[in-house]
């Protein structure tokens, strides 16, 4: 696992095999990123469900203004922070809690992000439940992008849900790109 381009592009980071934890695929974040492009510069990143934070390092790559890091699992957090230690970077907070306990800390900061990347067990309910609370508490504006990565499994509640999103196909894996445009 490396970081695909930026200023840390190359550097290698640190992976680990947890049963609660898949990191995202070189495939996955470069897709990512070639669909957002520039407008991560300068732009308020959150890396939910964080695992390794790859992701989020990612963005920071490419000249994010801050990113947010946040896991449940201990375990997570230290790959994080090792991961972290290996770029110059302090524009960063890692943050040990569950999502929700975080996201309404967010709202307590009158935080907004530009972009949410998310990424939860796919069997679980997390991500649906973020998304609303990301919404409600008004954690994203009208530019905002939210990102899922995803199974084959949440395609109907993703086409149910949302009116203005993309979803495309990567082996398995699907990113869903939810626009909170008005």
């Amino acid at each position: 696992m490396r970081i695909i381009a930026g200023k840390f592009k190359g550097k290698v980071l640190t992976k680990f095999d947890l049963d609660t934890t898949r990191p995202t695929s070189d495939l996955i974040r470069e897709a990512l990123f070639d669909k957002i492009g520039v407008d991560v510069d300068c732009s308020t990143f959150l890396d939910l469900f964080s695992g390794t934070g790859a992701v989020g390092i990612e963005a920071l790559s490419r000249n994010a203004k801050f990113c947010y890091f946040v896991d449940s699992e201990k375990s997570a957090i230290n790959i994080i922070k090792k991961n972290l230690s290996k770029i110059s970077a302090d524009n960063f907070e890692v943050i040990n809690n569950k999502f929700d306990v975080a996201l309404k800390g967010f709202a307590k900061q009158n935080l907004t992000f530009d972009f949410v990347f998310l990424d939860p067990p796919y069997k679980s309910d997390f991500a649906e439940r973020a998304i609303d609370m990301l919404i409600e508490l008004g954690l994203v504006n009208e530019n905002s992008l939210i990102v899922w990565e995803h199974d084959s499994s949440k395609l109907n509640y993703v086409e149910n849900s949302f009116k203005d999103f993309k979803t495309k196909k990567y082996g398995q894996k699907f990113l869903t790109y939810i626009y909170t445009t008005k």
